[in-house]
């Protein structure tokens, strides 16, 4: 699993656009399938806006060339309280580098901001 921890994102507009919150070389060798089944690689993230309002977004890019990995464009619930988002079946590139990215907008005062306590790439057996 690869995980960002916990990461403030700021969402006054103008303020920074897209953040790097997570940097990490995919090895599949680390993800063992079971005996007889079948899994998924999945982004999954979890956080909070500072008021109501917000948009939260979360994204996985390929760091040389910032493109951005398909089912990976992943928008936060705009409510105060924590919310997570998962990602449809990701193809991930062995030894290829990525960058998770978030960006957070829709306030006017520079107090605003999201809370992503967790961005993390999750297998799912199944």
């Amino acid at each position: 699993m690869c995980s960002t921890g916990h990461q403030l994102v700021l969402g006054q507009d103008g303020a920074g656009g897209w953040q790097q919150i997570g940097l990490f070389v995919w090895s599949a060798q680390n993800w063992a399938v079971p005996a007889g089944g079948s899994m998924g690689i999945y982004l999954r993230a979890f956080g909070a806006c500072s008021q109501d309002g917000l948009t939260t977004r979360i994204r996985l890019v390929v760091a040389e060339s910032l493109l951005e990995v398909d089912g990976t464009f992943l928008a936060l619930g705009s409510g105060m309280g924590t919310h997570s988002v998962q990602s449809t079946p990701l193809i991930l590139v062995e030894g290829q580098t990525y960058m998770i990215q978030a960006e957070c907008s829709g306030s006017e005062e520079e107090e605003a901001f999201a809370s992503v306590q967790a961005a993390i790439i999750i297998r799912q057996s199944f």
